[in-house]
């Protein structure tokens, strides 16, 4: 409490020090301001330090919380957790994939349908699997043709599923025969 009197006193000492020196009066206000916000500051000190006395350290609150959370255990099985874990992560990679697919399909005049990946445990790709279309500008007909895929990557003749394969291969490190790509119409 003598602490807070004597910065007290050095600050009125001060200010009236300050009011003296100023020879104009248009910014004397001014310095009365910025003085008075000082002052309130001053003054609202010990009744933070205060406030602050009752309450526990922060550090208190968070061992409480650690014992607490500690003692809850998670329900359900683990497995199943992860489970539902790598579904969640596969079904956003897949969706990236697809994203990203579509700009190696559509430099080849073909519009991606959908994409899905087999990944090894490692969360490496094992397998793609590609369904594009070609590319038409013309109105779909109501007659739909089913889907014909290939018996095996060989049996691909152009040169534009090819040449998708080869920079899918290059770009995500798959082994060219584990891309397969079903063409519909």
């Amino acid at each position: 409490m003598e602490e807070f009197a004597a910065s007290l006193a050095y600050f009125l000492i001060f200010g009236a020090f300050a009011g003296l020196i100023l020879p104009d009066t248009k910014y004397r206000k001014y310095v009365e301001i910025c003085l008075g916000f000082v002052f309130i500051i001053m003054m609202l000190n010990p009744i933070t330090k205060l406030i602050n006395t009752r309450q526990p350290p922060i550090n208190q609150l968070f061992e409480g919380l650690d014992k607490r959370l500690n003692d809850i255990e998670i329900p359900g099985d683990l497995a199943e957790y992860e489970q539902k874990n790598r579904d969640m992560l596969l079904k956003s990679f897949n969706e990236q994939l697809t994203a990203q697919l579509a700009g190696f399909c559509g430099d080849e005049n073909y519009e991606i349908i959908d994409a899905q990946a087999r990944l090894a445990d490692d969360w490496s790709i094992e397998r793609l699997d590609i369904t594009v279309r070609p590319k038409t500008t013309e109105r779909p007909f109501i007659y739909i043709e089913p889907v014909k895929p290939f018996a095996a990557n060989d049996d691909i003749d152009d040169p534009g599923i090819s040449k998708i394969k080869n920079n899918v291969s290059d770009f995500y490190g798959v082994h060219i025969n584990n891309i397969y790509i079903t063409v519909t119409k």
